[in-house]
């Protein structure tokens, strides 16, 4: 008996039972599973075309040599939640597959793109053949998106003067199990640090 390996298997087994039904399409460098009762094929192609657009750009602005496949699955929503566990503010997830939860997704949204690219640019990192700390790894991600800490600034001077940031040594692990308004802080954070690293 070993908690992690049973939470493990207990999460294998709920993704077999759900992707037993999925739908499947194939692009160069993705795999794209999606429910066929809440998205359509026309969509699906829709979000791999973006998908490969995003590859091009973050293999030019960020890695040589990303990883050659990667798999990603559009959830319904509860089902998103049912099988990460994640954080009721989490928008989606990179935990080795990007899973994305549908919304009632139509077509691909800026939103979308912007999660698709953030999620995108996590499965880059996590290419490399080193850790990457959780707060370079937002931080970039969010950079990736289109993201500026300017919005924050005003956010960000308060943390400052009533001594509220996270020190960074305590963000290096994922931010999934942290609280919504701790999470908050902590992309602010990353974003801002990261910003100031690129300029």
């Amino acid at each position: 008996p070993h908690a992690e390996m049973s939470r493990s298997l207990d999460k294998a087994q709920k993704e077999l039972r759900v992707h037993d039904q999925l739908g499947e399409l194939l692009s160069t460098h993705f795999i794209l599973r999606y429910d066929r009762k809440v998205s359509d094929q026309q969509l699906g192609q829709q979000i791999l075309n973006t998908l490969e657009t995003l590859y091009s750009q973050l293999t030019t602005e960020l890695l040589s040599r990303p990883p050659a496949t990667i798999v990603v699955i559009l959830y319904p929503d509860q089902t998103f939640f049912d099988i990460t566990r994640a954080a009721s503010w989490s928008g989606a997830v990179f935990d080795g597959k990007i899973r994305v939860p549908t919304k009632g997704l139509t077509g691909v949204t800026p939103v979308l793109r912007a999660t698709l690219i953030h999620e995108l640019t996590h499965a880059f990192i996590a290419a490399l053949p080193q850790a990457c700390p959780a707060w370079f790894n937002e931080g970039l991600a969010q950079l990736q998106e289109g993201e500026s800490s300017v919005p924050l600034r005003k956010m960000l001077e308060q943390l400052r003067q009533t001594d509220r940031f996270i020190p960074l040594r305590d963000l290096q692990a994922s931010f999934s199990q942290l609280s919504e308004a701790t999470a908050d802080i902590a992309y602010a954070q990353s974003l801002s640090v990261t910003e100031y690293l690129v300029k």
